[in-house]
């Protein structure tokens, strides 16, 4: 995973209920081809709502920037692995949201 601030294109979105906790994925690409996951989750019905970067079951800070020069793009700030603080079932139920993403979305191709 590439640290600090690079230029992403958002290739797919997505949201749904895993495990009690809603789960919205933005998927991105950089021009290198690495993959991540820009994620907004809270458990159903509860507050907060946290955010986080996944990337091969890594889950990290992030912060995104949007700028518009012309045509609109987006800086993805990518900060330090998070190592605590994010609970077992909510990590699952992110990891299992994407797991069910990616798996569709290679069903779909042709």
């Amino acid at each position: 995973m590439q640290a600090g601030m690079t230029r992403w294109q958002t290739k797919d979105n997505r949201k749904g209920v895993f495990d009690r906790y809603t789960v919205m994925g933005f998927k991105f690409e950089n021009p290198t081809g690495e993959v991540g996951w820009h994620i907004t989750s809270w458990l159903s019905g509860f507050d907060p709502v946290h955010d986080y970067w996944v990337s091969s079951k890594t889950f990290c800070s992030v912060s995104i920037h949007f700028f518009y020069r012309g045509a609109p793009f987006k800086l993805i700030e990518i900060f330090e692995p998070i190592t605590t603080g994010i609970e077992a079932d909510e990590r699952k139920a992110v990891l299992n949201a994407i797991a069910e993403w990616e798996h569709s979305e290679s069903n779909t191709r042709c």
